[in-house]
């Protein structure tokens, strides 16, 4: 069985072209591609860095966002991903801080009614009270704690720099320093986990009160340890049966504490959904800003460099750093993103809606297919709205691949 991977998809197709600065808020991505050391299984953007090169970078990413075309524009979240943002020095996130609010418009009360969301990843093994602190005199008022585990001997062989006790301690830093919002991330499916480790895993993540989850099942990159032990055979991975049961049983826990299941691999009560990974999923603008980071804008989706020195040599030029791709992808190949991403969701997706945005009618181009995911009890249907079921949800990769 094909659970659902553990990496958002990446974004992502374009919608209808949207002016800039236009009557629709952004949402702003920063890659902080510094950490401690690499795990095993991360293949983004990220690793080491002296000092010189993480100041250097911090001003290149300052200069990106000040000569953004888009400048002016209305922002309702922003994300600081990495890599590991807590990394930074407080005066370097200052600065990049600073830059957004000098670059883009926070004040939109008439566009929403909900504060800006700030959001923040961080290593417990990175973070104190006192620098935590800081992140909320910043303005930083969500942070998702990389926890993967709460067993350390998982911990260790996955490649991570804090224990189990580091990383309750950290929630408990996040709370004293005045965080409303934490989320905490967990993988399951680790070489060698039981079911009754997982199981344990989220007990301790419920017991320690997040507003949210991200509970991802362990993919394989090529280019990361995890790879290359794998094309090796020297890695053990829980068979797809035991996979099934880890994911079927944090579905019915999550609800049992009050979660809805709102994405594929996100759970939260209703209302503290993580309001900037809703931007992807529905397909509305968004900027990154940093190497390796994406965008899409008016109708195009963009990838920086991956590559440090590239960045470091082009993101203060006239029209940004380097790009890695950029594409305006054709009227069909966007309309089955849309799908695709839409039924990730708990909202599902508006086929008529699709139809009016991309010019492609769903039911003609895959008519087919989604009567085969609702007589196969994958999907439902209410009136023109595509929903998963429960059995969908579980094989949401294998269900998405229809429509691409």
């Amino acid at each position: 069985m094909q659970l659902p991977s553990c990496r958002i998809p990446h974004p992502l197709s374009p919608g209808p072209p949207s002016p800039a600065p236009g009557p629709r808020p952004l949402g702003l991505y920063v890659h902080v591609p510094f950490c401690v050391r690499k795990c095993h299984y991360c293949d983004f953007a990220s690793g080491p860095a002296p000092d010189q090169i993480r100041e250097e970078y911090v001003d290149a990413l300052v200069e990106e966002i000040r000569r953004s075309p888009w400048r002016g524009a209305s922002a309702r979240t922003v994300f600081f991903g990495g890599g590991t943002p807590s990394e930074l020095r407080t005066d370097q996130l200052a600065r990049i801080v600073a830059a957004l609010r000098e670059t883009f418009d926070f004040d939109h009360s008439v566009l929403t009614t909900h504060q800006t969301e700030w959001s923040i990843e961080c290593n417990p093994g990175t973070v104190t009270v006192a620098s935590l602190s800081e992140m909320v005199g910043l303005g930083f008022n969500r942070i998702s704690l990389g926890v993967q585990s709460f067993h350390n001997h998982h911990l260790k062989a996955i490649g991570r720099i804090h224990t189990a006790a580091e990383a309750a301690e950290a929630v408990f830093a996040a709370r004293r320093a005045g965080f409303r919002r934490l989320n905490l991330d967990l993988i399951f499916c680790l070489p060698g986990q039981t079911l009754d480790e997982w199981r344990s895993d989220v007990e301790r993540a419920f017991e320690l009160g997040p507003e949210h989850v991200s509970l991802y099942n362990l993919t394989i990159e090529e280019k990361t340890e995890f790879g290359r032990r794998h094309r090796m055979g020297l890695m053990a991975l829980p068979d797809e049966d035991l996979s099934a049961d880890m994911y079927e049983w944090v579905i019915d826990r999550a609800a049992a504490a009050g979660f809805e299941q709102y994405e594929v691999s996100n759970f939260a009560p209703p209302g503290e959904e993580c309001r900037h990974n809703q931007i992807y999923w529905r397909q509305e603008p968004f900027l990154g800003f940093g190497n390796s980071a994406a965008s899409c804008m008016e109708g195009t989706r963009w990838t920086n460099t991956p590559s440090m020195s590239c960045y470091l040599a082009t993101a203060a030029i006239n029209g940004g750093p380097e790009r890695a791709s950029e594409e305006r992808l054709p009227p069909l190949e966007a309309a089955g993103e849309a799908i695709m991403l839409g039924l990730r969701t708990r909202e599902g997706i508006d086929l008529e809606e699709v139809a009016a945005a991309h010019g492609i009618d769903p039911e003609a181009q895959w008519g087919d297919a989604i009567g085969r995911l609702v007589e196969d009890g994958l999907a439902y249907r209410m009136g023109p709205v595509l929903r998963l079921t429960r059995r969908g949800v579980m094989l949401a990769n294998a269900v998405c691949a229809e429509f691409l």
